[in-house]
């Protein structure tokens, strides 16, 4: 049985898209109340799938991109590789190579280059907000001065 995510917007509304005949409808998820759920839907076209309810504040984009991370402000320093494997307005999550000493709240300067026609350079502060083995979630600080290639390429 396929699933798909839908994203769950601010008035607890989400569009359910049908993998096999591509119908959308729009439905109120009010009463799951931010819960992580999965929902077994049956399309007028009689296709069963699975969806997942997604009460993330920012969609997320599915990426392969690479850069530079480094510590700020931190006693010890550390700088490194990174592989980018999603981001969003709000923030990105990337994988590292080898053993890593970040933990959460530390701060980062992070610089890569998108996979647009211009290879936008991007260079943002972000703080660690989890740290599992080597996959790394940051949030971007400056959310509100939000470069403008960044929210472009989000838009694709």
């Amino acid at each position: 049985m396929q699933t798909v995510k839908s994203h769950v917007l601010k008035d607890s509304t989400t569009t359910i898209i049908c993998p096999a005949c591509n119908r959308a409808k729009r439905t109120s998820v009010a009463t799951f109340k931010r819960e992580k759920h999965t929902l077994k839907v049956r399309c007028s076209c009689k296709t069963v799938f699975k969806v997942q309810l997604d009460y993330r504040n920012h969609y997320r984009k599915s990426v392969s991109l690479s850069g530079i991370y480094e510590t700020l402000y931190q006693y010890n320093q550390s700088k490194g590789a990174m592989h980018i494997t999603d981001i969003s307005p709000g923030g990105l999550r990337y994988n590292v190579i080898g053993v890593n000493r970040l933990q959460t709240g530390f701060v980062l300067a992070l610089d890569f280059q998108l996979d647009d026609k211009q290879h936008s350079p991007i260079k943002k502060q972000a703080m660690v907000r989890s740290v599992n083995s080597n996959v790394i979630g940051c949030e971007f600080f400056d959310q509100e001065n939000f470069n403008k290639a960044l929210a472009f390429y989000l838009r694709r």
